[in-house]
């Protein structure tokens, strides 16, 4: 079970993803469900891409388009550009369920920010 404060930091790191969501960058990705799942915190939230945005909402989608599966300190990595996705996958800190090429690519819509998301 995650204790408030953690809930808090995912939380913050999913309302992040919203905002560095740039619909210029998100031409070449398809738009539907992209979900995650935080393998250590017991925690599933999905991000859905549309035409122009991006929300992030808590829980599953019934039909995402890819699942991934990392920790929270890989998910804040990735947003902030100290780790690509493509390292995370061939080093195992991220699995994917569905198509790999959009799975890999998919982050392409979002510009990578450096800020306080680093104390996980």
């Amino acid at each position: 079970m995650q204790n408030t404060m953690t809930e808090s930091k995912i939380h913050e790191v999913m309302e992040t993803l919203e905002k560095q969501f740039e619909p210029s960058l998100a031409s070449e990705v398809p738009f539907g469900a992209y979900q995650v799942q935080l393998t250590d915190q017991d925690a599933i939230w999905h991000i859905l891409i549309e035409p122009g945005s991006c929300k992030a909402m808590h829980g599953s989608h019934p039909h995402p388009i890819i699942i991934s599966y990392m920790s929270l300190e890989t998910l804040v990595e990735l947003n902030t550009g100290r780790l690509s996705e493509m390292k995370a996958w061939i080093t195992g800190r991220l699995r994917f369920e569905g198509n790999l090429r959009v799975a890999l690519s998919y982050t392409k819509a979002f510009k990578k920010i450096s800020m306080g998301l680093s104390n996980v």
